[in-house]
C-alpha cells in the first residue's frame, strides 16, 4: 500500500465533501473547508487529496505550511502562497497580477529598507485583489497545513478574504492540529464559523488491518492486528511509524510479535524517530538537527554552512536521510544555485528531531543561524525568528536587527507582528538612550495586541521620559489604555498631572489632553462631578484651531449632548471641530472624531453621510484599519436612522469584520449592537441573537462603556420576539445605568419607547404612558425629528384610542426628515389607528405610504405589517412602487453612475472598496429598477425623475 493511502482509509465521507467542494470551485462557487483533528490522524493526506482532485479539474492550487519557526513572521504563510506564482509570472500575466490596488501589496515580497510605509487596510485589500487578479483565468484553491502555527498577519488576511471568497471563485482549505497553542484562536474560530468542518476519526480495527494487509506479506494474525490498533489508538501516523519499525527489524504479523507491539507503541513517534535515526552517520544526525533549526525548505547550502561541511557531503547525508522517511529532497525549478532545499516528512518528525538538541544546543544553532541569514542579507524578519530564540546578552547588533524586522514588519502593514520583536529587543536590552523610543513604540502597538502590556511599555516610558511633552503625549497614551481597562480614576490623575506640567507655549496638546480627560470622567459616575467642573470651566473658552483644539470642541459638545445640556452650543463646538478636513486628518478613527460624527448623525444632520465618507475615504488612504471600521461601523449607524438598511447591514459587515480581524474590541460592540438594531428592522432576528452572542459574553460588566447599547438591542430584540417580561428588565437595568451617568438625550439611546411598549403589553399601562411622556420631554428638549417622531409614536402606541393626535404628530415631525423607516412606522401605526376607529378609507393613505417605504427600506415585519392593515382596510397596494431613480439604493446608485461613465465592472469594484460581483449585483438591481437592459440606458434612465 502506497504512503498516500494511509491516510485515506475510511475517509470516504470526507471524500465526497472534498469531491462536491470542488466541484462547486469549477462551477464558480467558492467556500472554507477547515479539517480539525489531532497530530497524524490524516488532515494533510485530505488536503492532498483535495489537491489532486482541484488540479484533475484544472484548478489553480497556492499551498503553504505554517510552522512553528515562523510564525512571528509577518505575511509568512502568504507568501509561502503566492511566491511560486509571482516568481513564475512573467509579460502579461505579470503585469495581470499586480493591476488595480494589488500593487500595494508588492512590499510583502521584497524587502526594501527604504520602501514606502504601507497601511494594514492597504495590504490586506492590495492581496484581495492579487487574490482577484489570479482567479481572472480560472478558479483557485489556497491550501494551508498546519493553520494553528500560521503568522497572526496571514490570518489576517484570511478572515478578510473570507466573506468575498465565495463571489470571485476561491476555495480555502486548511488543517488545524487539535490540542496545539493557536496563533490567534478569535481568528482561526472565525474562519472555522463560515467552513466546512471535517473532523476525520480514528482507524477502526477494521481500518488498522487493511492497512497491515498492504504492509506485511502473508496473512494478518488478529491479535497482532489488535495489537497494533491498541498501540497506534487508530492514529494513521503513529500506525504507520510503529509498522515501518517493525517492518525495518523483519517482524511478521504474528501472535508472537504482537507482544513487541506493546512494547513499542507507547513509546510514539519520538522514540521511533530516535530509532531511525540510530545506525546513520554522525554527519547525517547532525544534518537532521541542523535542518529541524532552520525550518522546512532549508536550502541545502546553508545547512552546510550550518555543520561546516560540504554540500555534497551534506547532499549525500540527505539521501540517507529521505531513505529513512526523516526528510524529503525538494528539487527547486529554476533555480541553479540553491536548487536543493530539505523538508520533513511531517510536522511530528521534525518536533521529535528537534527536541532531542539539548536547550543549550538549540540556543546556538539559532544564533548561528541569525549569523548565517545576516551574512547571506536575508530577510530581517527571517533573522529575528532565529534571534527570538536565544538568550538575550546585550548585543548591540542583536538589538538593531530586531528593530530593523520590527520596523520592516510594520512597514509591511502587519503592526502586530512588530510586537514580539520590539519585546525581545528590550529584553536584550537596547542602549539608554534607545530604550525609551522603543518602549514607547512597544506600547503603541501592544495597544494593539495587550493593553497590560501596553500600560507596562507605556508608563517604563513614561518614567524614563523628562521633556513635558514628550510626557503629554505618552500620558494621552497611556490615559487611554487606562480607560479602556476600566482604571479612569488612575487616568484623571495622569491626565491633571500631565496638563500642570505642560508651560504656556504647549495650549493645543494641553487641550488634547483636556479632551482625553472629559472622555474619562465622563465613563464613571464617580468622575462626572470633575468632568463636569472641567467642561463648565471651558464653557466660554474658544480652543485653538490645532488638532488638540479641535478634539477638545468635539469632546465637550459630545458630553454636553449627550446630558441634554447646551445642546445648540454642543453642536456648534462639533460643527466647528470638524470644518475642513484638518480634524479628520488629525483624529480619523479616535473617540473624539467618532463622537462628533455620532453627534451629527442623531441630531439627523444631513451632513453626517458626507463627512464620513471622507474620513472613510482618508482612512484607506492612509491605510488604518482602526479608523476604517470606526467609519463603517458609524454608517452603519447613519443608514439606519435614514432607513437604508441594506446600506446599514453592508456597512456593519465590513466594519464587524474588520473589528474581528484586527481585535479592535473599542469598536466592535457598537457595532454589533447597530448592526443588531439593522438585522432586527429586516426581520433577521436570529442573525441578530447571534451576532449579540458572539461579540459580548452574557457577563459583561456594566460598567464596559458599550454596555448599554448591546443591551438596549438585547431588549429590543427579545421585544420583537414577544418576550416582553425579559425585554422589560434589560431594557429598565439600561435606563438605570444611562441615569446614572447622565446620559439624558435620547437620541443617542432611545430605550423607553420600547420600554413602554413592553410594559404596555404587560398591562402596566400607567407606567407605560408615564415613561412614553417623558421622552417627549427630553426628545422636544433635543429637537431632531427621529428621536421626536419615534417619542411621539410611543405616546399614541400607549394611549390606545386617545393617541391619535399623538400618532399625527409623529407623521407631521417626520414627513420631511431623512428619518424614512421612522416615517413608515409613524404612518403605519396611524393607518392601523384609523381603521380600529373605524376609518377605514381614511387609513388607506398612510397605509399605501407606509408599505412603499417600508418595502423601499427592506424592513420585512414593517412590509408584512402594513400589508395586513391595508387589507383588513380594503386598500390595494400601488403598483410598481419600485421602480425608477429613486427606487435605487445608495450603493446601486453610485454603482450606476459609474458604470454609466464608463468604468467597467473591476474598475467599480476597485474604486467601491467591494468584489466584482457585488458590482454585477447592484448593476442588475439597477437595470430591473431602471427598466432596462444593458449600459447603454444608464445614463438616460438615470437622469429620469419619478412622475
Amino acid at each position: 500500500m502506497t504512503d498516500s493511502s494511509w491516510g485515506l482509509v475510511e475517509r470516504e465521507g470526507e471524500e465526497t465533501v472534498i469531491a462536491e467542494l470542488v466541484e462547486d470551485l469549477v462551477a464558480g462557487v467558492g467556500g472554507i473547508l477547515m479539517v480539525k483533528g489531532p497530530a497524524g490522524i490524516g488532515k494533510s493526506q485530505l488536503l492532498r487529496a483535495l489537491r489532486k482532485a482541484a488540479e484533475e479539474r484544472e484548478v489553480g492550487v497556492m499551498h503553504a505550511r505554517g510552522s512553528e519557526l515562523e510564525r512571528d513572521f509577518a505575511f509568512g504563510v502568504v507568501r509561502q502562497l503566492f511566491e511560486p506564482t509571482i516568481n513564475n509570472a512573467d509579460g502579461y500575466r505579470a503585469e495581470t497580477l499586480w493591476q488595480g490596488p494589488a500593487s500595494r501589496a508588492r512590499g510583502i515580497f521584497t524587502f526594501d529598507a527604504e520602501a514606502e510605509e504601507v497601511g494594514d487596510f492597504a495590504v490586506l485589500h492590495g492581496l484581495f485583489w492579487l487574490v482577484a487578479n489570479a482567479v481572472q483565468e480560472k478558479s483557485l484553491v489556497l491550501l494551508i497545513d498546519d493553520l494553528q502555527w500560521c503568522d497572526v498577519p496571514s490570518l489576517r488576511f484570511l478572515a478578510y478574504l473570507i466573506p468575498r471568497m465565495p463571489e470571485i471563485g476561491v476555495l480555502l482549505a486548511c488543517a488545524v492540529r487539535s490540542g496545539e497553542e493557536l496563533a490567534d484562536e478569535r481568528l482561526i474560530k472565525l474562519i472555522a464559523a463560515e467552513a466546512v468542518v471535517l473532523r476525520p476519526n480514528p482507524l477502526s480495527s477494521e481500518g488498522t488491518a487493511r492497512l497491515l494487509a498492504g504492509t506485511f506479506s502473508g496473512a494478518i494474525d488478529g491479535q497482532f492486528a489488535v495489537a497494533c490498533h491498541e498501540a497506534s489508538k487508530g492514529n494513521p501516523l503513529l500506525l504507520r511509524e510503529l509498522v515501518r519499525v517493525l517492518a525495518a527489524q523483519g517482524m511478521q504479523a504474528t501472535t508472537d510479535n504482537a507482544v513487541r507491539v506493546a512494547e513499542l507503541g507507547p513509546k510514539a513517534v519520538a522514540q521511533l524517530v530516535a530509532a531511525r535515526l540510530t545506525g546513520l552517520s554522525p554527519s547525517a544526525v547532525q544534518l537532521a538537527y541542523a535542518t529541524a533549526v532552520l525550518g522546512d525548505g532549508a536550502e541545502v547550502s546553508l545547512v552546510a554552512a550550518m555543520n561546516e561541511q560540504d554540500p555534497h557531503q551534506i547532499l549525500a547525508d540527505a539521501v540517507a536521510l529521505e531513505e529513512r522517511e526523516i526528510l524529503h529532497i525538494d528539487t527547486i525549478k529554476d533555480q541553479t544555485e540553491r536548487p536543493y532545499r530539505l523538508t520533513f516528512v511531517h510536522p511530528m518528525v521534525r518536533a521529535a528531531v528537534y527536541d532531542g538538541l539539548t536547550i543549550t544546543r538549540r540556543v546556538d544553532a539559532h544564533q548561528r543561524a541569525a549569523e548565517l541569514l545576516a551574512q547571506n542579507g536575508a530577510d530581517p524578519e527571517r533573522i529575528a525568528a532565529h534571534l527570538l530564540r536565544t538568550i538575550p546578552a546585550g548585543d548591540p547588533d542583536t538589538v538593531k536587527v530586531l528593530v530593523e524586522a520590527a520596523r520592516h514588519a510594520y512597514s509591511r502593514g502587519a503592526p502586530q507582528a512588530t510586537f514580539p520583536y520590539l519585546e525581545r529587543a528590550l529584553a536584550e536590552p537596547p542602549d539608554v538612550g534607545e530604550r525609551a523610543s522603543l518602549l514607547r513604540e512597544a506600547g503603541a502597538i501592544a495597544q494593539m495586541v495587550d493593553m497590560k502590556k501596553a500600560e507596562r511599555y507605556l508608563s517604563q516610558a513614561l518614567n524614563e521620559t523628562r521633556d513635558s511633552e514628550g510626557r503629554a503625549i505618552l500620558v494621552d497614551m497611556l490615559g487611554s489604555v487606562y480607560f479602556w481597562l476600566g482604571r479612569g480614576r488612575e487616568a484623571v490623575s495622569l491626565y491633571e498631572r500631565a496638563i500642570d506640567e505642560l508651560g504656556p507655549h504647549s495650549e493645543d496638546l494641553r487641550c488634547q489632553l483636556q479632551s482625553s480627560l472629559i472622555n474619562v470622567t465622563a465613563s464613571d459616575a464617580g468622575l462626572h462631578k470633575m468632568g463636569d467642573a472641567l467642561i463648565e470651566k471651558l464653557a466660554s473658552y474658544r480652543p485653538p484651531h490645532g488638532p488638540g483644539g479641535r478634539s477638545l470642541d468635539a469632546m465637550i459638545g459630545w458630553h454636553t449632548a449627550i446630558a441634554l445640556l447646551a445642546t445648540d452650543q454642543a453642536l456648534q463646538r462639533v460643527r466647528r471641530a470638524l470644518a475642513g478636513d484638518a480634524f479628520i486628518s488629525h483624529a480619523n478613527g479616535s473617540e473624539a472624531f467618532a463622537g462628533a460624527c455620532w453627534l451629527l448623525i442623531v441630531a439627523d444632520d444631513c451632513a453626517t453621510l458626507p463627512t464620513l465618507d471622507a474620513a472613510l475615504a482618508d482612512a484607506r488612504r492612509r491605510k488604518m484599519t482602526p479608523a476604517v471600521a470606526v467609519a463603517t461601523g458609524l454608517q452603519c449607524l447613519a443608514w439606519h436612522r435614514r432607513g437604508q438598511l441594506a446600506e446599514a447591514k453592508a456597512a456593519a459587515e465590513e466594519s464587524l469584520q474588520l473589528c474581528d480581524g484586527a481585535h479592535l474590541d473599542t469598536c466592535r460592540p457598537f457595532t454589533a449592537a447597530f448592526f443588531a438594531d439593522t438585522l432586527i428592522e429586516r426581520g433577521e432576528f436570529d442573525r441578530a441573537r447571534e451576532i449579540l452572542d458572539r461579540i459580548v459574553p452574557s457577563d459583561a460588566p456594566v460598567s464596559a462603556p458599550w454596555w448599554y447599547w448591546i443591551k438596549a438591542s438585547q431588549g429590543r430584540l427579545l421585544l420583537h420576539q414577544n418576550k416582553a417580561e425579559e425585554a422589560l428588565e434589560i431594557l429598565l437595568a439600561v435606563g438605570k445605568q444611562l441615569q446614572a451617568h447622565r446620559r439624558h438625550n435620547p437620541a443617542f439611546l432611545s430605550w423607553r419607547p420600547d420600554a413602554a411598549m413592553a410594559l404596555h403589553l404587560l398591562g402596566r399601562t400607567e407606567q407605560a404612558r408615564a415613561l412614553a411622556a417623558d421622552d417627549v420631554v427630553l426628545a422636544r428638549q433635543w429637537g431632531a425629528p427621529w428621536a421626536l417622531g419615534r417619542a411621539l409614536r410611543a405616546v399614541g402606541l400607549v394611549m390606545g384610542q386617545d393617541g391619535l393626535g399623538f400618532l399625527e404628530q409623529a407623521t407631521a415631525v417626520l414627513k420631511t426628515s431623512p428619518a424614512k423607516l421612522e416615517y413608515a412606522k409613524a404612518l403605519c401605526d396611524l393607518g392601523a389607528a384609523l381603521r380600529r376607529a373605524g376609518h377605514r378609507t381614511d387609513a388607506r393613505l398612510p397605509l399605501r405610504d407606509a408599505l412603499d417605504l417600508a418595502t423601499r427600506c427592506e424592513a420585512a415585519p414593517l412590509v408584512d405589517f402594513a400589508r395586513t392593515e391595508l387589507a383588513a382596510a380594503g386598500g390595494r397596494p400601488r403598483r410598481f412602487a419600485l421602480t425608477g431613480p429613486e427606487a435605487l439604493t445608495p450603493s446601486e446608485h453610485r454603482t450606476a453612475e459609474l458604470a454609466a461613465a464608463g468604468l467597467t465592472n473591476r474598475e467599480i469594484a476597485q474604486k467601491l472598496f467591494v468584489t466584482p460581483k457585488t458590482v454585477e449585483v447592484h448593476l442588475s438591481a439597477a437595470y430591473r429598477k431602471l427598466g432596462i437592459s444593458k449600459r447603454a440606458g444608464l445614463q438616460r434612465a438615470l437622469s429620469m425623475q419619478l412622475d
